[in-house]
């Protein structure tokens, strides 16, 4: 009860089992995977000289819940600052330079439109941001806020984007902000 941070930050071929998370709340101003068990999980693959392949295997994550509980991301907010003397400022602006046309006219400059860029990474989820083949875990009452101006790519209710999801449910769930792909249990998965 309580967790004011992940469980783990990340693993690799790790079994979780029977974890209950409740009434806890995620707050924070780092824009990354975020999960209150697991933020990222992932297969480390290993190509020895030899050409031989090792690798850890998929994090299995099973029986596990995570209610009453939410992940916030945001700013921090301003310190109050102490109450500086009033200095006065003056900005001098340079002119624009003017244009004419042959006929003496000011030539008025075209403004091109500028489509704003939107970029997104990280995953959000109650179990795991990232990552992991979650089996027989549930999800209740569960938030998550983003606040900041950047947009999270896959949010959950389970995962963001796990390797799979299998006899698990979702029940009151919530996702606010900037977040291009929202699911009840998955934001898209592997």
């Amino acid at each position: 009860e309580n967790l004011d941070a992940p469980l783990f930050e990340t693993v690799s071929g790790a079994v979780i089992k029977n974890v209950n998370i409740r009434n806890s709340s995620i707050v924070s101003d780092e824009y990354k995977d975020y999960g209150f068990l697991v933020c990222t999980a992932y297969n480390y693959h290993y190509l020895a000289e030899d050409e031989q392949v090792y690798e850890t295997g998929e994090t299995v994550i099973e029986h596990c819940s995570v209610s009453h509980s939410s992940i916030t991301v945001k700013l921090p907010e301003p310190e109050a600052e102490e109450e500086q003397p009033a200095v006065t400022t003056m900005e001098v602006v340079p002119p624009d330079v003017i244009e004419y046309d042959e006929d003496g006219n000011i030539i008025e400059p075209e403004e091109e439109p500028v489509e704003p860029t939107k970029n997104a990474e990280h995953c959000i989820g109650a179990i795991t941001g990232i990552g992991g083949q979650i089996d027989g875990c549930y999800v209740t009452d569960f938030g998550f806020f983003n606040e900041l101006p950047d947009y999270y790519l896959y949010c959950g209710g389970i995962s963001g984007k796990p390797a799979a999801v299998t006899d698990s449910a979702v029940y009151y769930y919530s996702a606010q902000g900037n977040i291009f792909n929202a699911g009840g249990v998955v934001g898209s998965a592997a």
